[in-house]
């Protein structure tokens, strides 16, 4: 019979313990999802920038190809993509730029096929 009331005194005394590892599972998973959030929005960025600096240089190459300011055109573009260029020049028929877009940077280059 006495062994009876120690399992009892022991499973009282343990009341808090389930409250303990369910809230560690919670901040685990918590941090978890937010480690996979900001990894989602870094390959986000990365990609939006990629497309910014890669439409801006064909931009720019068409312009340059009408005979206008293929910089300029470029520059606009990126602008409208919430970028910003750091570099831009011309080699021969092909526009070459660099964007900069939350801390990335990409190089683009565009020109007559």
């Amino acid at each position: 019979m006495n062994g009876g009331r120690r399992i009892g005194a022991l499973l009282r005394e343990q009341g808090g313990y389930a409250t303990l590892v369910s809230t560690a599972i919670i901040v685990v998973l918590i941090s978890l999802g937010l480690v996979v959030i900001a990894a989602a929005g870094q390959v986000t960025a990365s990609h939006q920038l990629r497309n910014s600096a890669e439409l801006a240089a064909v931009a720019g190459a068409h312009a340059h190809y009408r005979g206008e300011d293929a910089c300029a055109v470029a520059g606009e573009t990126v602008a409208l993509n919430t970028g910003e260029m750091k570099n831009c020049h011309t080699q021969g028929g092909d526009v070459i730029i660099e964007v900069r877009l939350r801390g990335q940077g990409a190089v683009a280059r565009a020109g007559p096929l």
